[in-house]
Protein backbone atom coordinates (compact mmCIF):
# COMPACT_ATOMS: atom_id res chain seq x y z
CA UNK A 1 0.00 0.00 0.00
CA UNK A 2 1.22 3.45 -0.91
CA UNK A 3 -0.21 4.73 2.37
CA UNK A 4 2.09 2.44 4.35
CA UNK A 5 5.18 2.46 2.13
CA UNK A 6 5.23 6.21 1.54
CA UNK A 7 3.17 7.90 4.28
CA UNK A 8 4.72 11.28 3.44
CA UNK A 9 2.81 11.21 0.14
CA UNK A 10 -0.56 11.31 1.90
CA UNK A 11 -0.52 15.11 2.00
CA UNK A 12 -0.29 15.06 -1.78
CA UNK A 13 -3.35 12.79 -1.86
CA UNK A 14 -5.27 15.07 0.52
CA UNK A 15 -4.46 18.10 -1.60
CA UNK A 16 -5.93 16.37 -4.67
CA UNK A 17 -9.67 16.82 -4.19
CA UNK A 18 -10.61 14.77 -7.25
CA UNK A 19 -9.08 13.30 -10.39
CA UNK A 20 -5.63 12.03 -11.28
CA UNK A 21 -2.10 13.05 -10.41
CA UNK A 22 1.38 11.70 -10.98
CA UNK A 23 4.10 11.27 -8.37
CA UNK A 24 7.74 10.55 -9.13
CA UNK A 25 9.07 7.41 -7.46
CA UNK A 26 12.63 8.60 -6.98
CA UNK A 27 13.90 5.25 -5.69
CA UNK A 28 12.93 3.42 -8.87
CA UNK A 29 13.03 6.32 -11.31
CA UNK A 30 9.41 5.73 -12.34
CA UNK A 31 6.09 7.54 -12.12
CA UNK A 32 3.13 6.52 -9.96
CA UNK A 33 -0.42 7.35 -10.97
CA UNK A 34 -2.76 8.49 -8.19
CA UNK A 35 -6.47 8.25 -8.97
CA UNK A 36 -8.94 9.83 -6.56
CA UNK A 37 -12.51 9.15 -7.64
CA UNK A 38 -15.87 8.01 -6.23
CA UNK A 39 -16.21 4.42 -5.11
CA UNK A 40 -18.26 3.50 -8.19
CA UNK A 41 -15.35 4.34 -10.49
CA UNK A 42 -12.90 2.42 -8.32
CA UNK A 43 -15.13 -0.65 -8.36
CA UNK A 44 -15.59 -0.39 -12.14
CA UNK A 45 -11.81 -0.39 -12.59
CA UNK A 46 -11.51 -3.41 -10.32
CA UNK A 47 -14.29 -5.29 -12.13
CA UNK A 48 -12.86 -4.69 -15.61
CA UNK A 49 -9.22 -4.88 -14.45
CA UNK A 50 -8.37 -1.89 -16.60
CA UNK A 51 -8.86 1.80 -17.20
CA UNK A 52 -8.87 3.76 -20.45
CA UNK A 53 -7.32 7.00 -21.67
CA UNK A 54 -8.64 9.23 -24.44
CA UNK A 55 -6.72 12.21 -25.83
CA UNK A 56 -9.38 14.71 -26.85
CA UNK A 57 -8.38 17.31 -29.47
CA UNK A 58 -9.32 20.83 -28.37
CA UNK A 59 -9.17 23.76 -30.78
CA UNK A 60 -8.33 26.95 -28.91
CA UNK A 61 -6.93 30.28 -30.17
CA UNK A 62 -6.00 28.78 -33.51
CA UNK A 63 -4.05 25.90 -31.94
CA UNK A 64 -4.90 22.26 -31.28
CA UNK A 65 -4.32 21.16 -27.70
CA UNK A 66 -5.56 18.08 -25.88
CA UNK A 67 -7.47 17.08 -22.79
CA UNK A 68 -7.15 13.67 -21.14
CA UNK A 69 -10.22 11.58 -20.36
CA UNK A 70 -9.69 8.70 -17.94
CA UNK A 71 -12.50 6.15 -18.14
CA UNK A 72 -13.81 3.51 -15.75
CA UNK A 73 -16.03 1.18 -17.75
CA UNK A 74 -19.24 0.66 -15.80
CA UNK A 75 -21.10 1.29 -19.07
CA UNK A 76 -19.61 0.78 -22.53
CA UNK A 77 -21.18 3.85 -24.11
CA UNK A 78 -21.39 6.10 -21.05
CA UNK A 79 -18.49 5.17 -18.77
CA UNK A 80 -17.61 6.96 -15.58
CA UNK A 81 -14.84 9.40 -16.40
CA UNK A 82 -12.46 12.09 -15.18
CA UNK A 83 -11.29 14.98 -17.36
CA UNK A 84 -7.77 16.36 -16.94
CA UNK A 85 -6.66 19.43 -18.94
CA UNK A 86 -3.15 18.89 -20.33
CA UNK A 87 -1.19 22.06 -19.66
CA UNK A 88 2.41 23.05 -20.22
CA UNK A 89 3.47 22.32 -16.65
CA UNK A 90 5.06 19.53 -14.64
CA UNK A 91 1.79 17.60 -14.47
CA UNK A 92 1.17 17.76 -18.22
CA UNK A 93 4.68 16.61 -19.10
CA UNK A 94 4.57 13.79 -16.53
CA UNK A 95 1.29 12.47 -17.97
CA UNK A 96 2.90 12.28 -21.41
CA UNK A 97 5.85 10.44 -19.84
CA UNK A 98 3.40 8.06 -18.18
CA UNK A 99 1.59 7.33 -21.44
CA UNK A 100 4.98 6.59 -23.01
CA UNK A 101 5.71 3.95 -20.36
CA UNK A 102 5.09 0.25 -20.85
CA UNK A 103 4.24 -0.32 -17.20
CA UNK A 104 3.44 1.82 -14.16
CA UNK A 105 1.77 1.50 -10.76
CA UNK A 106 -1.72 2.84 -10.11
CA UNK A 107 -3.11 3.64 -6.66
CA UNK A 108 -6.83 4.29 -6.14
CA UNK A 109 -8.20 6.50 -3.36
CA UNK A 110 -11.76 7.49 -2.54
CA UNK A 111 -13.00 11.00 -1.77
CA UNK A 112 -12.06 10.67 1.90
CA UNK A 113 -8.43 9.73 1.17
CA UNK A 114 -8.80 6.01 1.84
CA UNK A 115 -6.55 3.83 -0.30
CA UNK A 116 -8.75 1.11 -1.76
CA UNK A 117 -6.79 -0.55 -4.56
CA UNK A 118 -3.36 -0.66 -6.14
CA UNK A 119 -2.16 -2.37 -9.32
CA UNK A 120 0.89 -2.77 -11.48
CA UNK A 121 -0.40 -2.03 -14.97
CA UNK A 122 0.50 -2.55 -18.60
CA UNK A 123 0.04 0.15 -21.23
CA UNK A 124 -1.11 -1.63 -24.40
CA UNK A 125 -0.16 1.23 -26.73
CA UNK A 126 2.99 2.68 -25.19
CA UNK A 127 5.02 1.94 -28.35
CA UNK A 128 2.53 3.83 -30.51
CA UNK A 129 2.34 6.90 -28.30
CA UNK A 130 4.45 9.79 -29.59
CA UNK A 131 4.28 12.70 -27.18
CA UNK A 132 5.92 14.90 -29.80
CA UNK A 133 2.64 14.89 -31.71
CA UNK A 134 0.82 16.69 -28.92
CA UNK A 135 1.03 20.31 -27.87
CA UNK A 136 0.37 21.30 -24.27
CA UNK A 137 -1.92 24.26 -23.60
CA UNK A 138 -0.65 27.37 -21.80
CA UNK A 139 -0.53 26.85 -18.05
CA UNK A 140 -3.33 29.11 -16.83
CA UNK A 141 -6.68 28.70 -15.10
CA UNK A 142 -8.49 30.15 -18.10
CA UNK A 143 -6.90 27.60 -20.45
CA UNK A 144 -7.58 24.76 -18.02
CA UNK A 145 -11.30 25.56 -17.81
CA UNK A 146 -11.65 25.94 -21.58
CA UNK A 147 -9.78 22.68 -22.26
CA UNK A 148 -11.94 20.93 -19.67
CA UNK A 149 -15.18 22.13 -21.28
CA UNK A 150 -14.00 21.33 -24.82
CA UNK A 151 -12.89 17.86 -23.70
CA UNK A 152 -16.26 17.11 -22.12
CA UNK A 153 -17.99 18.26 -25.31
CA UNK A 154 -15.72 16.10 -27.49
CA UNK A 155 -16.15 12.99 -25.36
CA UNK A 156 -19.94 13.16 -25.50
CA UNK A 157 -19.70 13.20 -29.31
CA UNK A 158 -16.81 10.80 -29.81
CA UNK A 159 -16.94 8.16 -32.55
CA UNK A 160 -16.44 4.40 -32.53
CA UNK A 161 -13.04 5.05 -34.08
CA UNK A 162 -12.17 7.27 -31.13
CA UNK A 163 -13.02 4.35 -28.85
CA UNK A 164 -10.71 2.10 -30.87
CA UNK A 165 -7.92 4.68 -30.69
CA UNK A 166 -8.15 4.98 -26.92
CA UNK A 167 -5.34 3.67 -24.75
CA UNK A 168 -6.25 0.66 -22.61
CA UNK A 169 -4.19 0.10 -19.49
CA UNK A 170 -4.62 -3.42 -18.14
CA UNK A 171 -3.94 -4.46 -14.56
CA UNK A 172 -1.20 -7.08 -14.27
CA UNK A 173 -1.08 -7.75 -10.54
CA UNK A 174 -2.51 -6.24 -7.37
CA UNK A 175 -0.18 -4.28 -5.10
CA UNK A 176 -2.48 -4.79 -2.09
CA UNK A 177 -5.43 -6.98 -1.15
CA UNK A 178 -8.50 -6.23 -3.26
CA UNK A 179 -11.17 -6.65 -0.57
CA UNK A 180 -9.82 -4.28 2.06
CA UNK A 181 -11.80 -3.80 5.28
CA UNK A 182 -10.95 -0.40 6.78
CA UNK A 183 -11.45 0.31 10.49
CA UNK A 184 -11.45 3.96 11.52
CA UNK A 185 -10.91 4.60 15.22
CA UNK A 186 -10.18 8.33 14.95
CA UNK A 187 -12.38 9.97 17.62
CA UNK A 188 -15.06 12.36 16.38
CA UNK A 189 -17.47 14.26 18.59
CA UNK A 190 -21.24 13.68 18.33
CA UNK A 191 -20.96 10.75 15.93
CA UNK A 192 -20.79 7.55 17.93
CA UNK A 193 -22.95 8.11 20.98
CA UNK A 194 -25.22 5.27 19.85
CA UNK A 195 -22.48 2.67 19.59
CA UNK A 196 -18.75 1.90 19.71
CA UNK A 197 -16.42 4.73 18.61
CA UNK A 198 -15.18 2.82 15.57
CA UNK A 199 -16.47 2.95 12.01
CA UNK A 200 -15.59 0.76 9.08
CA UNK A 201 -15.64 1.05 5.32
CA UNK A 202 -15.38 -1.26 2.33
CA UNK A 203 -15.30 -0.74 -1.42
CA UNK A 204 -18.21 -3.07 -2.16
CA UNK A 205 -21.35 -2.16 -0.24
CA UNK A 206 -24.54 -4.20 -0.17
CA UNK A 207 -26.30 -1.86 2.27
CA UNK A 208 -25.02 1.60 1.40
CA UNK A 209 -26.93 3.91 3.75
CA UNK A 210 -24.75 4.06 6.85
CA UNK A 211 -21.54 4.07 4.81
CA UNK A 212 -22.62 7.05 2.72
CA UNK A 213 -23.86 8.97 5.74
CA UNK A 214 -20.48 8.60 7.42
CA UNK A 215 -18.72 9.63 4.21
CA UNK A 216 -20.90 12.74 4.08
CA UNK A 217 -20.03 13.58 7.68
CA UNK A 218 -16.31 13.32 6.89
CA UNK A 219 -16.78 15.70 3.97
CA UNK A 220 -18.79 18.16 6.05
CA UNK A 221 -16.03 18.31 8.64
CA UNK A 222 -13.92 20.18 6.09
CA UNK A 223 -16.45 23.03 6.30
CA UNK A 224 -18.30 22.80 9.62
CA UNK A 225 -16.99 22.27 13.13
CA UNK A 226 -17.45 18.63 14.09
CA UNK A 227 -19.26 19.62 17.30
CA UNK A 228 -22.07 20.99 15.13
CA UNK A 229 -22.60 17.79 13.12
CA UNK A 230 -25.03 15.13 14.35
CA UNK A 231 -25.28 11.74 12.65
CA UNK A 232 -28.71 10.06 12.67
CA UNK A 233 -30.49 12.11 15.37
CA UNK A 234 -33.82 10.55 16.42
CA UNK A 235 -37.24 12.09 16.92
CA UNK A 236 -38.45 12.16 20.51
CA UNK A 237 -42.05 11.22 19.69
CA UNK A 238 -41.43 7.86 18.00
CA UNK A 239 -37.66 7.34 18.20
CA UNK A 240 -37.43 7.22 14.41
CA UNK A 241 -34.73 9.00 12.47
CA UNK A 242 -35.23 12.76 12.20
CA UNK A 243 -32.67 13.28 9.41
CA UNK A 244 -29.59 11.44 8.23
CA UNK A 245 -27.29 14.32 9.19
CA UNK A 246 -28.00 17.53 11.08
CA UNK A 247 -25.68 20.53 11.16
CA UNK A 248 -26.65 22.94 13.93
CA UNK A 249 -25.25 26.30 15.01
CA UNK A 250 -26.51 29.45 16.71
CA UNK A 251 -27.38 30.94 13.32
CA UNK A 252 -28.64 28.05 11.19
CA UNK A 253 -29.79 24.46 10.86
CA UNK A 254 -28.90 22.31 7.85
CA UNK A 255 -31.06 19.20 7.45
CA UNK A 256 -29.54 16.55 5.18
CA UNK A 257 -31.20 13.48 3.68
CA UNK A 258 -28.86 11.10 1.85
CA UNK A 259 -29.70 8.44 -0.72
CA UNK A 260 -27.24 5.93 -2.14
CA UNK A 261 -27.35 2.60 -3.99
CA UNK A 262 -25.41 -0.62 -3.39
CA UNK A 263 -21.88 -0.54 -4.76
CA UNK A 264 -21.49 -3.99 -6.26
CA UNK A 265 -20.47 -5.38 -9.62
CA UNK A 266 -24.12 -6.27 -10.22
CA UNK A 267 -25.23 -2.68 -9.62
CA UNK A 268 -22.53 -1.40 -11.98
CA UNK A 269 -23.92 -3.59 -14.76
CA UNK A 270 -27.31 -1.88 -14.68
CA UNK A 271 -28.28 0.02 -17.81
CA UNK A 272 -28.09 3.79 -17.86
CA UNK A 273 -31.89 3.92 -18.03
CA UNK A 274 -32.13 1.78 -14.90
CA UNK A 275 -29.59 3.95 -13.06
CA UNK A 276 -31.53 7.09 -13.92
CA UNK A 277 -34.75 5.48 -12.72
CA UNK A 278 -33.14 4.36 -9.45
CA UNK A 279 -31.86 7.86 -8.70
CA UNK A 280 -35.26 9.37 -9.52
CA UNK A 281 -37.07 7.04 -7.12
CA UNK A 282 -34.48 7.73 -4.42
CA UNK A 283 -35.02 11.47 -4.86
CA UNK A 284 -38.78 11.09 -4.43
CA UNK A 285 -38.23 9.15 -1.22
CA UNK A 286 -35.79 11.77 0.07
CA UNK A 287 -38.30 14.52 -0.71
CA UNK A 288 -40.93 12.74 1.39
CA UNK A 289 -38.45 12.34 4.25
CA UNK A 290 -37.41 15.99 4.04
CA UNK A 291 -41.05 17.04 4.16
CA UNK A 292 -41.52 14.95 7.30
CA UNK A 293 -38.40 16.40 8.92
CA UNK A 294 -39.54 19.97 8.28
CA UNK A 295 -42.97 19.23 9.76
CA UNK A 296 -41.37 17.72 12.87
CA UNK A 297 -39.06 20.72 13.19
CA UNK A 298 -42.04 23.07 13.21
CA UNK A 299 -44.08 21.21 15.83
CA UNK A 300 -42.73 23.29 18.68
CA UNK A 301 -40.68 26.38 19.41
CA UNK A 302 -37.58 24.24 19.96
CA UNK A 303 -36.22 21.23 18.11
CA UNK A 304 -35.85 18.16 20.31
CA UNK A 305 -34.09 14.96 19.33
CA UNK A 306 -32.58 11.88 20.93
CA UNK A 307 -28.87 11.45 20.52
CA UNK A 308 -27.27 8.59 22.35
CA UNK A 309 -28.55 8.60 25.91
CA UNK A 310 -29.34 12.32 25.82
CA UNK A 311 -32.14 14.53 24.57
CA UNK A 312 -30.93 17.65 22.81
CA UNK A 313 -33.04 20.78 22.60
CA UNK A 314 -32.17 23.50 20.10
CA UNK A 315 -33.90 26.84 19.74
CA UNK A 316 -35.15 27.36 16.20
CA UNK A 317 -36.43 30.93 16.54
CA UNK A 318 -34.55 33.29 14.19
CA UNK A 319 -32.44 30.44 12.80
CA UNK A 320 -32.05 30.03 9.05
CA UNK A 321 -33.35 26.56 8.10
CA UNK A 322 -31.86 24.92 5.01
CA UNK A 323 -32.51 21.48 3.54
CA UNK A 324 -30.13 19.47 1.38
CA UNK A 325 -30.80 16.19 -0.41
CA UNK A 326 -27.69 14.25 -1.45
CA UNK A 327 -28.26 11.56 -4.07
CA UNK A 328 -25.76 9.11 -5.52
CA UNK A 329 -25.27 11.04 -8.75
CA UNK A 330 -27.12 13.46 -10.99
CA UNK A 331 -27.80 13.15 -14.71
CA UNK A 332 -27.70 16.35 -16.75
CA UNK A 333 -30.72 15.43 -18.86
CA UNK A 334 -32.75 14.92 -15.67
CA UNK A 335 -31.65 18.12 -13.92
CA UNK A 336 -34.78 20.05 -14.86
CA UNK A 337 -36.92 17.30 -13.33
CA UNK A 338 -34.80 17.23 -10.16
CA UNK A 339 -35.11 21.01 -9.89
CA UNK A 340 -38.87 21.07 -10.38
CA UNK A 341 -39.47 18.48 -7.68
CA UNK A 342 -37.15 20.00 -5.08
CA UNK A 343 -38.27 23.56 -5.80
CA UNK A 344 -41.83 22.29 -5.45
CA UNK A 345 -40.99 20.92 -2.03
CA UNK A 346 -39.42 24.23 -1.03
CA UNK A 347 -42.51 26.15 -2.13
CA UNK A 348 -44.87 23.71 -0.42
CA UNK A 349 -42.98 23.86 2.88
CA UNK A 350 -41.81 27.48 2.57
CA UNK A 351 -38.25 26.35 3.24
CA UNK A 352 -34.98 26.47 1.30
CA UNK A 353 -34.34 23.10 -0.38
CA UNK A 354 -31.58 21.98 -2.74
CA UNK A 355 -30.35 18.72 -4.26
CA UNK A 356 -26.89 17.65 -5.37
CA UNK A 357 -25.07 14.46 -6.23
CA UNK A 358 -22.45 13.06 -3.88
CA UNK A 359 -19.62 14.03 -6.30
CA UNK A 360 -20.86 17.64 -6.19
CA UNK A 361 -20.75 17.59 -2.39
CA UNK A 362 -17.14 16.43 -2.65
CA UNK A 363 -16.34 19.50 -4.75
CA UNK A 364 -18.30 21.91 -2.56
CA UNK A 365 -16.59 20.77 0.62
CA UNK A 366 -13.17 20.85 -1.06
CA UNK A 367 -13.60 24.36 -2.46
CA UNK A 368 -15.70 26.07 0.23
CA UNK A 369 -13.87 25.94 3.53
CA UNK A 370 -16.26 27.78 5.87
CA UNK A 371 -20.03 27.75 6.49
CA UNK A 372 -20.28 31.28 5.08
CA UNK A 373 -18.54 30.28 1.85
CA UNK A 374 -20.68 27.13 1.61
CA UNK A 375 -24.02 28.85 2.12
CA UNK A 376 -23.35 31.81 -0.18
CA UNK A 377 -23.70 29.81 -3.44
CA UNK A 378 -26.26 27.51 -1.76
CA UNK A 379 -28.62 30.43 -1.13
CA UNK A 380 -27.92 32.09 -4.50
CA UNK A 381 -28.70 28.90 -6.42
CA UNK A 382 -32.01 28.46 -4.62
CA UNK A 383 -33.04 32.08 -5.24
CA UNK A 384 -32.24 31.82 -8.94
CA UNK A 385 -34.05 28.49 -9.08
CA UNK A 386 -37.18 30.11 -7.66
CA UNK A 387 -37.05 32.75 -10.40
CA UNK A 388 -36.30 30.48 -13.37
CA UNK A 389 -37.80 27.16 -12.29
CA UNK A 390 -34.49 25.32 -12.55
CA UNK A 391 -31.40 25.32 -10.36
CA UNK A 392 -28.43 26.85 -12.21
CA UNK A 393 -25.27 24.82 -12.64
CA UNK A 394 -22.24 26.00 -10.72
CA UNK A 395 -18.54 25.88 -11.57
CA UNK A 396 -15.81 26.70 -9.09
CA UNK A 397 -12.95 28.75 -10.53
CA UNK A 398 -10.48 28.60 -7.66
Amino acid sequence: MLTIRYPHLMQHVRDLHHGISTIANDKEGTLLLIIKVPKEAVLAAKAKQRIGFYLAPCRMNGETYHGLVTTYEDDELNPLMVVTPLLDDEMGHSIFDLLSSESFDIHFFDDNNRELLGYRSQNTKFAEFDKGQYKLAPSSLEAAYEIRDLTNHWFMRRSLQDDKNSIKVNFLEPLMIEDLFILDAVPMNNLFQKGPPVSHSTLERLEPGSFQEMDIVKLLQKVFHEDSIFLNPLRTDNNEEFVDVLVASDEYLLLIQAKDSPNTEKSLDRTLKRKISTVSKALDKAIDQTRGAIKYLRRGENLQFHFGEDIFEIETHDKVIRNLIVIQETFINEWESYSERVLGLGKEMNSSCYVMGYPELVTWTAKLSTPEKFFDPFDSIIEEGKETGIFPSITFYN
